[in-house]
């Protein structure tokens, strides 16, 4: 016998699922327009053929060409593991609960997160946006007819650029195989111009800007000298940690920490080493050996 109650119950329930289904779409509650502005976002060029910053929109690429100069070689580095394309030219990401969604996963992995978040996506939704009014920021939804929405890898291809995709996990230092990935593409394209960059264009991209002089200059720089020449061309400072009253390093500071010893680590190897023919991963694991 049919239990009318169970029956409109079950439908209740998969008719207020439909209507969550709906909002999400209309309103996707972690998808967010990055800052933009018409200037690229904390760009420098830190050395002959080699430049950093943040999150561009696609007008921004021109930029970068113009930059560099056209007849020359461009690889763009999007070290941003989280999520994130482009809506009608301009930035967005995948925010919040979303921002850490990725870790572990290949790129190839990532990519294809985002172009099933593309495709779930309406020709009209409702996107968050921080907006300055009277002096004071508000994060508001601004309907959004979506005209065109696509991958940064299939922009920045479709203007004929290299693309290559290197995802580090925000606030955090790049895994060791990451290192050696960065290593590889340095030294696999001595005469092409590299561009990198993360989401705002400070922590990850000025860790990866310092690595890259290391290996080019460390037997002949000091490692102040290179942590100091990037926070005074715009970039993080890599020094800066705060500790606590009882000398520990402040729990927000933790990954700064972390992030700097890498950096000091990998200082050593430049300058005992030669990159080219010993890998981040064999000497960390012949270090740790003559350790224990």
């Amino acid at each position: 016998m049919i239990n009318p109650i169970k029956l409109i119950g079950n439908a209740c329930t998969s008719f207020v699922g439909k209507l969550s289904e709906i909002k999400e779409t209309l309103f996707p509650s972690n998808l967010f327009f990055n800052k933009y502005e018409n200037k690229l976002r904390h760009f420098r060029v830190i050395a002959d053929k080699i430049s950093g910053g943040g999150q561009f929109g696609e007008p921004h690429i021109i930029q970068i060409q113009k930059i560099v100069g056209l007849e020359k070689k461009l690889l763009i580095i999007d070290l941003r593991e989280e999520s994130h394309g482009l809506i009608n030219g301009l930035p967005v990401s995948w925010n919040n609960s979303e921002k850490f969604a990725n870790i572990a996963k290949s790129a190839v992995e990532i990519k294809a997160d985002e172009q099933k978040r593309f495709a779930a996506l309406p020709r009209i939704c409702f996107i968050w946006a921080k907006i300055k009014f009277f002096g004071k920021k508000f994060h508001i939804r601004l309907p959004t007819f979506i005209s065109s929405k696509s991958t940064e890898e299939d922009v920045v291809k479709k203007a004929g650029l290299e693309y290559h995709r290197i995802p580090i996990t925000d606030l955090d230092k790049p895994t060791d195989a990451t290192v050696d990935k960065i290593i590889n593409l340095i030294n696999s394209n001595p005469n092409a111009w590299l561009h990198f960059h993360c989401y705002v264009g400070k922590g990850r991209t000025t860790t990866i800007l310092a690595m890259h002089e290391m290996l080019k200059n460390a037997k002949t720089r000091t490692f102040n000298e290179i942590i100091k020449e990037q926070k005074e061309k715009d970039g993080e400072d890599l020094l800066k940690i705060s500790f606590q009253a009882d000398g520990k390093v402040k729990p927000k500071h933790k990954n700064n920490a972390a992030r700097l010893d890498f950096l000091k680590s990998f200082y050593s190897y430049c300058r005992t080493e030669n990159p080219s023919s010993k890998s981040w991963l064999e000497w960390v694991s012949s270090t740790e050996k003559k350790s224990t």
